[in-house]
């Protein structure tokens, strides 16, 4: 959890959520986490041992012993002028941080070959968040980087803007609709999306059933999460002919993500509040929008 906001205020109205969350366990959480998203998330925490809540965990055969977490999550913001929405293409030119490698630890020998671009990210209300993507070099696995940015020494994640320069770059990246994997532990076999979204819509009846006192420690031990993330871009509707991609990419610096797999960060100055990747779907199993995962 520290890896996400204390206090989720600066995304504005431009977030919205609805959780069920299901406290149980023999750990402490801190105060201060239960009023933010109290304040900001609208999240109904509960002991499951409480009779409505073991109820509704009876009801949908969830009989685990630890703790349940059930979150939606709703994300929309705006690319910068410089991009246009072409097919299945986001393409824009400017001025961005940008590194062709970056030092994931702590000394120079954990140095990674990776590429790296910080887009600027302009929601209703908001300023100053920003998109980080990370391409893995050729010799590296989508999957052994994610490792390296989610490791134990690489969690300063504040610092990467410091890595990189205000370059001139040409970007691509694919016209996609981000979307949450579900972790579920042990019961993957036993829930259904129909569930799920029941579930989800049946929490705010419990709004107001939050008690202190009965719930002071805490351990986390599994949890279902949705996040839906969709990046718009402002020229989507002044050009629909296709780019010649020889003559966009005729710069001294190029990001082209639109055919290979990336990591994907959305970041305020100080916090990260998601991480995930992409990988292009293979053409037989694509219908519709392309997705990446959280």
């Amino acid at each position: 959890m520290e890896l996400f906001a204390n206090d989720f205020e600066e995304l504005g109205d431009n977030i919205s959520v609805q959780n069920f969350f299901v406290f149980d366990g023999d750990f402490e959480l801190a105060k201060g986490f239960e009023e933010s998203v109290w304040n900001y998330f609208n999240i109904v925490v509960l002991s499951k041992h409480q009779p409505l809540v073991s109820g509704l965990l009876q009801e949908f055969r969830l009989q685990s012993n630890g703790l349940e977490i059930y979150t939606l999550i709703n994300f929309h913001a705006n690319l910068g002028n410089e991009f246009l929405s072409i097919d299945r293409f986001h393409y824009g030119r400017g001025y961005f941080r940008f590194s062709e490698y970056l030092i994931l630890g702590s000394s120079l020998a954990d140095r990674t070959n990776c590429k790296i671009l910080e887009l600027p990210l302009n929601t209703a209300s908001t300023q100053g968040l920003s998109l980080m993507l990370v391409m893995p070099p050729k010799h590296m696995k989508l999957l052994e980087l994610e490792e390296k940015f989610l490791s134990f020494t690489s969690r300063n994640f504040w610092r990467l803007p410091y890595q990189m320069r205000y370059t001139q770059v040409s970007v691509r990246l694919p016209n996609v609709r981000f979307t949450s994997k579900l972790n579920v532990g042990i019961l993957v076999n036993e829930m259904s999306t129909m569930h799920l979204h029941k579930l989800f819509k049946m929490e705010t009846q419990f709004n107001g059933m939050f008690d202190s006192a009965f719930n002071r420690r805490i351990k986390v031990k599994h949890f279902v999460q949705s996040i839906n993330m969709q990046l718009l871009a402002p020229g989507i509707a002044q050009r629909k002919e296709p780019i010649n991609s020889h003559n966009f990419f005729n710069v001294s610096q190029t990001f082209d993500c639109g055919e290979g797999p990336f990591l994907f960060l959305v970041r305020s100055r100080d916090v990260i509040y998601f991480i995930g990747h992409y990988r292009r779907i293979p053409k037989a199993f694509r219908a519709g929008t392309q997705f990446g995962q959280f």
